[in-house]
């Protein structure tokens, strides 16, 4: 599924370079739950963006499901984002003037072209206990009720791979379970890849795998079926 090969990326700022992946090779299998954590700084967001075409590397290679995302154009990324890809941000990243529903529809009709989309929506929304909230705005919900929308935005479109920085950072102890059982039953229905950004233990503890990051470099990497 994604097959990543000496990858390098640094930043320039002022006369300071600083290199935060380093010769990285890393290889992931379709419908892997994989946490990818470290200490702050150590690259692990910045490997999220790489993956994600958000980023691009210095060297090295992505193949993802045999598509090598680095050498695609600004256009050609965006549109391998919108049909392979699923994102969850920490900042939510809603719309500010669409209600819950249409946050969630956005991509359905306006990316994926889909029609008669309601059903779908209002069934995730009932997944994750937010069907109350259907018809509010972003600034009537919580700080946890955003990310769950957020994570609902991601799921609907029923991506190849979800790349999540933080989802669960927002959410209290109730609401994270009931994400991170929404997700595992995506992973079991579609095979979903996910892969997380996170120092969060509740995830640590439902991940099939977790790649340790240190100083922009691979130093563990643990694998077992949970």
């Amino acid at each position: 599924m994604i097959s990543i090969k000496q990858l390098n990326k640094s930043y320039k700022v002022g006369e300071i370079t600083t290199t935060i992946i380093k010769e990285l090779d890393l290889n992931v299998d379709q419908g892997e739950f994989m946490a990818i954590v470290g200490p702050s700084g150590s690259g692990k967001s910045t490997l999220l963006n790489l993956i994600g075409c958000l980023d691009r590397p210095d060297q090295g290679q992505i193949l993802i499901d045999g598509t090598d995302v680095t050498k695609l154009t600004n256009k050609e990324s965006s549109r391998f984002r919108a049909e392979h890809l699923g994102f969850i941000f920490q900042d939510f990243n809603l719309i500010e003037s669409f209600t819950v529903f249409e946050n969630i529809e956005f991509p359905l009709s306006t990316i994926l072209k889909q029609k008669n989309t309601r059903a779908k929506v209002e069934s995730i929304l009932d997944a994750i206990g937010m069907s109350e909230q259907i018809d509010k705005y972003p600034d009537q919900l919580s700080g946890g009720q955003k990310q769950r929308v957020a994570v609902a935005r991601a799921l609907v479109v029923e991506p190849q791979i979800i790349l999540a920085d933080e989802p669960t950072a927002n959410l209290d102890s109730l609401s994270a379970q009931k994400v991170l059982e929404l997700m595992k039953m995506m992973q079991k229905k579609f095979k979903t890849t996910f892969i997380f950004s996170t120092h969060d233990e509740k995830i640590m503890r439902v991940a099939e795998r977790i790649v340790t990051l240190q100083d922009g470099a691979i130093v563990k990497d643990t694998k077992e079926m949970k």
